[in-house]
């Protein structure tokens, strides 16, 4: 799953991806109820290959990257993915008491963005060929997976996954440790919800601190979802 948020790349923003804690999403239970569950490596593959079977879902996000421990941007997002090359996005950004708010809607190499609720859409040719899920919800990178017990997300009963994992160049997330959490549905796989933290710190003496938290909530797994392409656009 991309860390790099599509909208605050379009706003010439980059960001990582995690956030606060929600209430009630804590575990419960411990080694003797995770017993006889899968093994979590075996899970954590499970959950990928049911993410990449989808056709739609939607996402809510929130995060928080940090400077220096000092708060740099905060972000609320909503997106919604048709299967399989379709996606819809609005982001609230809050940086420096400025507020951006953003929507976008990008279909294959067509891509559209309007900065402002008001605003006017605008139609740029995209470099690649934007896909979906393709490898969206898969975690090559994991390591040290383990079941911390069952929890809720958004009020749906889960299981709790935890691993670790290495930012990479494919992702643009290059030398950041992350800690992930994954709240799993116990029959579909499914992730209900996602919550990372993760953190970079810049070579030599004086190299800033970076920090980031998000949370992800899934909703509406295979649900009837559209995503068009605006009417009216200007090139």
């Amino acid at each position: 799953m991309r860390v790099v948020v599509g909208l605050v790349l379009a706003l010439g923003v980059l960001v990582g991806g995690c956030a606060p804690a929600v209430k009630g999403m804590e575990p419960r239970g411990g080694a003797a109820e995770t017993a006889s569950w899968p093994p979590p490596a075996d899970a954590l593959q499970a959950s990928s290959d049911a993410m990449s079977a989808l056709a739609s879902v939607r996402e809510r996000q929130t995060a928080r990257s940090y400077r220096n421990e000092q708060l740099h941007l905060e972000l609320e997002g909503e997106r919604a993915y048709v299967a399989p090359e379709r996606r819809w996005e609005r982001v609230t950004a809050k940086s420096g008491g400025e507020v951006i708010v953003g929507e976008t809607v990008q279909v294959a190499t067509r891509f559209y963005k309007r900065i402002g609720e008001t605003a006017s859409w605008q139609k740029q040719d995209w470099i690649d060929h934007y896909g979906w899920p393709m490898a969206e919800y898969r975690f090559p990178e994991a390591v040290n997976p383990t079941w911390l017990g069952a929890g809720e997300a958004d009020g749906r009963a889960a299981r709790i996954l935890t691993f670790q994992h290495s930012g990479n160049n494919e992702r643009r997330n290059a030398g950041w440790e992350f800690q992930t959490r994954l709240w799993l549905d116990p029959q579909t796989g499914h992730i209900l919800q996602r919550q990372t933290s993760g953190s970079h710190k810049a070579e030599g003496a004086g190299g800033m601190t970076q920090r980031f938290e998000g949370t992800w909530t899934f909703l509406d797994h295979n649900g009837s979802i559209a995503v068009n392409e605006p009417a009216a656009a200007t090139p």
